[in-house]
């Protein structure tokens, strides 16, 4: 027996229906159990490497603890981890230096990563200040290593004088590159992350408020008009230790 038009009709939606809600929940799964990868905050599908754009990705080719992965990755994933917990943005000063693990700014994000890849960065910009002092202008009067290195002026002086100094021309998007640092009118710090956008930029690992969704996201152009980039500096994992 042939069932009339309004019937299968309403049998075709019916399916339909259940098979659209059947994708988004297969969606929402598999955003919840790629978010919860060791490695990976995979919060964006629409994500883009350098192999898409022809791109070269510059590494470090090294692999100092023997994981099987290039520290400047090591790094990069590093700083994932570190968005990932998603400390709660909170600008304070504390005895010891390092805030609770629940909280943070940008620069924390900065030590928090190198942390995680066996460098010190924090006894690393202390020791330059101390013996180049005159080098650091956000030095007023003598260092204060409890936070020096919470500083972004002072971490950038640091980048200067310690890292490679990159371009800051935005087009030349293949030159912004995963593990690299940048700088935002000496008042922001980000970590460059290796996903792009579907237009080439560079998605953005920091910490700016607490009205981030993610920590990791797509922000550069959008960053840089609002706060100039001041800086681009590329830290050469090849001679970390």
């Amino acid at each position: 027996m042939r069932l009339k038009r309004p019937f299968r009709i309403a049998i075709y939606v019916v399916v339909i229906t259940a098979l659209l809600v059947a994708v988004m929940i297969t969606r929402v799964k598999l955003n919840a159990y790629l978010a919860d990868a060791d490695n990976d905050y995979y919060y964006h599908l629409n994500v883009f490497t350098d192999a898409d754009f022809g791109y070269k990705s510059i590494r470090s080719h090294k692999d100092a603890n023997h994981n099987g992965i290039d520290d400047t990755m090591d790094f990069v994933y590093a700083a994932r981890k570190v968005a990932k917990t998603h400390p709660y943005y909170r600008d304070a000063y504390y005895d010891g230096g390092y805030p609770p693990d629940d909280e943070g700014v940008c620069t924390d994000m900065i030590w928090r990563s190198f942390q995680l890849v066996g460098i010190d960065f924090k006894e690393l910009i202390d020791e330059d200040i101390a013996s180049n002092t005159e080098a650091y202008a956000r030095i007023e009067d003598k260092p204060h290593p409890n936070i020096d290195f919470r500083r972004v002026p002072n971490i950038a002086t640091f980048l200067e004088r310690n890292a490679e100094a990159c371009t800051l021309d935005l087009s030349k998007k293949q030159d912004w590159q995963a593990g690299d640092f940048i700088i935002f009118r000496d008042s922001h710090i980000a970590i460059v992350s290796d996903y792009r956008d579907e237009d080439g930029y560079p998605y953005l690992i920091h910490h700016a408020d607490n009205k981030q969704e993610h920590l990791e996201e797509d922000v550069l152009v959008a960053l840089n008009e609002r706060k100039p980039i001041s800086a681009h500096y590329r830290w050469d994992f090849s001679q970390s230790s």
